[in-house]
């Protein structure tokens, strides 16, 4: 009987131990003043993107790259109207570089 006195003190001794060790740390409440929910971090990383595109000029260019000269579903059929051949470039440099010696 002694024995399983000793134990309840003991037991009762290490759970006033831990309730004094939980007084030191972080409350519910500060943890959520600290940390954000799921919700609220997605949100903020959602607007740290967005600025950061229009920042740097990313939604810019992108929008310009997908516009394709007005047609934003450049077909094959019309890749001949809006790409030169390369035959065409080969010629054009010609061109470019006997002007250029000229000068």
């Amino acid at each position: 009987m002694d024995k399983l006195k000793e134990a309840i003190e003991l037991i009762g001794r290490d759970i006033g131990n831990i309730e004094g060790q939980q007084a030191s740390l972080l409350s519910q409440s500060k943890a959520y003043q600290l940390f954000p929910t799921y919700a609220t971090l997605q949100s903020q990383m959602a607007n740290n993107i967005q600025n950061k595109h229009l920042e740097l000029g990313l939604d810019a260019l992108i929008d310009t790259k997908l516009f394709n000269g007005g047609d934003r579903f450049l077909t094959s059929s019309k890749a001949t109207e809006n790409f030169a051949t390369k035959e065409e470039l080969t010629s054009l440099i010609s061109r470019i570089e006997a002007l250029e010696n000229k000068n």
